[in-house]
């Protein structure tokens, strides 16, 4: 699980990080004015943490969901199949 955690952090990190630095390029490139270059600024770092929300989002539903489908599968192999003696009787 936690393993888990440190791997959604550096994804939620390496998404933002990437387009903060692709978008700012791209948008704020050329600017001159500094209360657009601000207006501009702020709206991409919402996009961003909108995106890393939603990632969050899917994280906190998609982690467990799928421990708790391995956990199934795997206690079902182990009591059922590994196990033949008990079977048999």
């Amino acid at each position: 699980m936690v393993f888990s955690a440190l791997l959604q952090f550096s994804i939620i990190n390496y998404i933002h990080h990437f387009e903060w630095k692709t978008k700012a390029k791209k948008y704020l490139g050329d600017l001159s004015d500094g209360e657009m270059r601000m207006k501009k600024e702020l709206i991409l770092q919402e996009k961003s943490h909108r995106k890393a929300k939603r990632i969050d989002f899917v994280s906190k539903v998609a982690f467990p969901a799928v421990f708790l489908s391995f956990n199934i599968i795997y206690w079902t192999y182990y009591l059922n199949v590994s196990n033949p003696t008990q079977a048999i009787k």
